[in-house]
């Protein structure tokens, strides 16, 4: 199944995301084929960036949960809240065929 995270940064968050970023990204890289997409929402129309967002494969909210705990900006506190939602592919490039 595939969910979607969506994370909210803390105020001022910017300079502690960019310290963050190469980790971070590592961090995804090594999740393979589980992390179907991601990157980061925007304040206004593009200005800093000012969250997360993932589309993740799973096989429970919780096995979520469990992957998101290892990842460096949840580790050092860039995230004030994160939500997860079970997430079902309608349209758009790459869609899986089980979806």
């Amino acid at each position: 199944m595939l969910y979607a995270m969506f994370a909210t940064d803390i105020p001022d968050g910017v300079q502690l995301r960019e310290s963050l970023r190469e980790q971070h990204f590592a961090f995804l890289q090594g999740a393979g084929d589980k992390v179907r997409t991601a990157g980061r929402t925007l304040d206004g129309d593009g200005g800093d960036p000012n969250g997360s967002f993932m589309i993740y494969e799973a096989d429970s909210v919780a096995e979520v949960e469990t992957f998101l705990q290892g990842d460096p900006f949840v580790v050092n506190g860039l995230y004030q809240d994160v939500v997860i939602r079970p997430w079902m592919w309608v349209l758009g490039d790459g869609k899986p065929e089980s979806a």
